[in-house]
């Protein structure tokens, strides 16, 4: 179980890291070799990674890398409106100093589009910064909630952001949320996560429309 669990966390890994790009053709015996790994554990880790959507089969061919469709980004995407304006809204009053200490770093943090590793970086941060957020929220089921959103999320946004840059509005966008629930604004925070995040699904609509991603 340990090796299905390191070909589990490596396999996803490169999934949402848009290292396999939505659509990708891939086989049982490819992932085994690129892992370095055997057919058990590579086979019991893409059966996971199918049950969470992740993957799909192609009948004698394979697997596919699950593609992104527009209908999956806004139903993504209107769910982490509700999850997130929810707890901005519970957060507020309640981060701790060290909470407050690490979202002022996060908020510096942007990220170079021509550097994937960069871009990856961004997105643990971005993730963290959301995360710390939710869980001041004091509902562990809705900052485990958020966490999966965001997880579902990460290579909708990876690939906005090859194809739509927008590190400084990023980075501006983190520091006016942190501000508003500081100051303890907590209509002003929940309108501003509400249009952080659409601003974030119009990017990656927008990316897709225009963009195959597989070219990327």
């Amino acid at each position: 179980m340990q090796l299905a669990d390191h070909a589990y966390a490596r396999l996803r890994s490169m999934i949402l890291d848009c290292e396999l790009m939505p659509s990708s053709p891939i086989t049982e015996n490819g992932i085994v070799e690129r892992l370095s790994l055997g057919k058990t554990p590579v086979r019991e880790a893409m059966r996971r990674l199918v049950q969470e959507g992740l993957l799909e089969v192609v009948s004698r061919l394979g697997y596919t890398v699950t593609p992104i469709t527009l209908q999956t980004v806004d139903d993504v995407f209107q769910l982490r409106q509700i999850a997130e304006v929810a707890a901005v809204e519970l957060a507020v009053g309640r981060l701790t100093e060290t909470d407050i200490a690490r979202l002022e770093s996060l908020c510096a943090i942007g990220y170079d589009s021509s550097d994937r590793a960069s871009i990856i970086a961004f997105l643990a941060d971005n993730a963290e910064f959301h995360g710390i957020i939710a869980r001041a929220s004091g509902n562990q089921r809705l900052a485990e909630l958020v966490t999966r959103l965001l997880d579902e999320s990460q290579r909708f946004i990876h690939i906005g952001i090859l194809l739509r840059p927008r590190s400084h509005e990023a980075k501006r966008e983190h520091s006016a949320l942190l501000r508003e629930i500081l100051a303890e604004n907590s209509a002003v925070a929940m309108q501003q996560v509400r249009s952080q995040i659409e601003s974030a699904r119009v990017m990656v609509r927008d990316s897709l429309a225009t963009s195959d991603p597989r070219s990327v």
